[in-house]
């Protein structure tokens, strides 16, 4: 018997409330440490030189050109009728009254011209800090100088040289990362705290270091503390306004291109699965779980048996990072419903990420395809479902086979 809605709190069972992103400021947000923006170097004309760059959040956190290469530049009518900043060659600037930060959340409203970018170095150990566009395929942590590697934040980006909201952040010593609201996080895990002192070089070795030269900085936000889901997606959502960039957020072409990536690639591991059943999911207490009935491939860390089990997609490997992506094609019966889809883990533990299919048209061919991306750390013998639960009209909304899909790739 499924856990219904009914059943829940009995069990100690608590259903996340599904709660929309709305759009917040950064400083509604708890545990914003600095905030470097533009409008406090309005007074600046074009092409003149950064020489300070003011902490908008109040706390003194100044970014103060310190005379080492060239001072950023900023460059007027830049992004949405705003200037940015533009780093130069080995500009380097130190922050008045560094910071710490254990687990945290930084957003960054940027471009980069070139890969292997200087976001910030450490207080004392400028061979620690961030890395951005490692080889253009990652954002790092570096924590050593030449021979170290560094623990990635995100791993198989694509640098387009566009503006985009890059997030980057830890969450109980696992590193997460977020590019226009779609999660590419590498879960890894990092110990070491950052010690933010000097922005835009790193140093490899006596001879060898990275600049910023490149960038281009609309906006940076440091947070203390990592930011759940609805916060998280509230600020990117402000951001994405803010900078006329709210066309890039959870660009389908970016997921199709690598959900195609995934398919034709034969070392991947993943599991694509497909169902026949037209399953009800406008449920309000006993809540239905999307029985894959078509499997067409399963590798690597993934099981997934037929019969009963149907549902459950399982793990077979520890410390399993799960990038899932599912599509539920919904066809409703009747007015006024609007249908969640969650994921479930071992029974017992709903995702933070969630999706709504928002009101639904009723009647005639219409179709409507509602997406859920998310990442999720499993061990081997942890499984997952798809389950629907219905938040609007009574009714029928049933499953259209040939638009659902669930695919999940092991980082």
């Amino acid at each position: 018997m499924r856990i219904g809605g009914l059943l829940l709190a009995v069990l100690g069972l608590p259903l996340p409330a599904a709660t929309a992103a709305a759009e917040r400021t950064p400083e509604s947000v708890a545990g914003l440490v600095a905030r470097y923006e533009v409008d406090g170097l309005r007074r600046l004309a074009h092409d003149a030189a950064v020489e300070t760059w003011v902490d908008a959040s109040g706390n003194g956190h100044d970014l103060v050109f310190g005379g080492v290469g060239l001072a950023a530049r900023l460059r007027a009518q830049r992004l949405a009728g705003r200037p940015v900043v533009e780093v130069r060659k080995r500009g380097t600037y130190a922050v008045r009254e560094p910071f710490e930060l254990a687990d945290h959340t930084i957003f960054l409203v940027l471009r980069s011209e070139w890969s292997d970018r200087a976001l910030f170095a450490d207080e004392g150990r400028p061979t620690h800090g961030v890395l951005l566009f490692d080889q253009s395929r990652s954002h790092l942590h570096r924590t050593g100088g030449v021979g170290t590697d560094g623990v990635a934040y995100a791993g198989g980006i694509e640098r387009d040289g566009e503006f985009g909201i890059t997030v980057l952040a830890r969450e109980s010593g696992r590193l997460r990362a977020f590019v226009d609201g779609v999660e590419v996080s590498s879960g890894d895990r990092d110990a070491e705290k950052l010690r933010v002192g000097t922005f835009f070089r790193l140093e490899y070795g006596p001879f060898v270091d990275r600049d910023g030269a490149g960038l281009e900085l609309a906006e940076l936000l440091f947070y203390e503390r990592f930011l759940p889901r609805e916060e998280r997606e509230s600020v990117t959502r402000f951001l994405a306004r803010r900078w006329g960039l709210s066309d890039r957020l959870g660009s389908d072409a970016a997921l199709a291109d690598r959900l195609d990536e995934l398919r034709d690639d034969p070392q991947a591991e993943i599991v694509w699965l497909g169902t026949d059943a037209g399953v009800d999911l406008n449920r309000f207490e006993d809540l239905p779980a999307v029985a894959w009935t078509r499997p067409r491939r399963v590798g690597g860390p993934f099981a997934h048996e037929a019969g009963e089990a149907a549902t459950r997609i399982r793990c077979t490997r520890d410390a399993t990072l799960a990038r899932v992506h599912v599509a539920l094609g919904l066809k409703a019966q009747a007015p006024g419903l609007d249908v969640r889809v969650l994921l479930l883990k071992n029974g017992t533990d709903y995702h933070d990420q969630d999706a709504t299919s928002g009101v639904l048209d009723a009647g005639g061919e219409a179709v409507t395809v509602v997406r859920l991306d998310a990442t999720l750390l499993l061990d081997a013998g942890d499984w997952i479902e798809v389950v629907g639960q219905g938040v609007g009209a009574a009714g029928e909304a049933r499953l259209v086979p040939e638009r659902t899909l669930f695919v999940a790739s092991a980082r």
